[in-house]
């Protein structure tokens, strides 16, 4: 399976079935696929949580936001 699908099968777990309302994913500055995932699947760099740590990038997805 894909990394997308897998990604994208937990992101919606999370929000359908758990009721969760955000969820996070911490990737490595530099890390230009992660990252590029994690935008196609419609979430967005938290720019507070990010200053707070040197080497990572905070992406948050919020439910009602996230891309299929």
């Amino acid at each position: 399976m894909p990394r997308s699908c897998s990604a994208r099968a937990a992101r919606d777990y999370a929000f359908a079935e758990l009721g969760w309302t955000t969820l996070t994913s911490c990737v490595a500055r530099g890390n230009t696929r992660s990252a590029a995932l994690a935008e196609r699947l419609g979430a967005k760099v938290d720019a507070a949580l990010s200053a707070a740590h040197e080497d990572t990038v905070i992406y948050r997805y919020k439910a009602g936001e996230a891309r299929t």
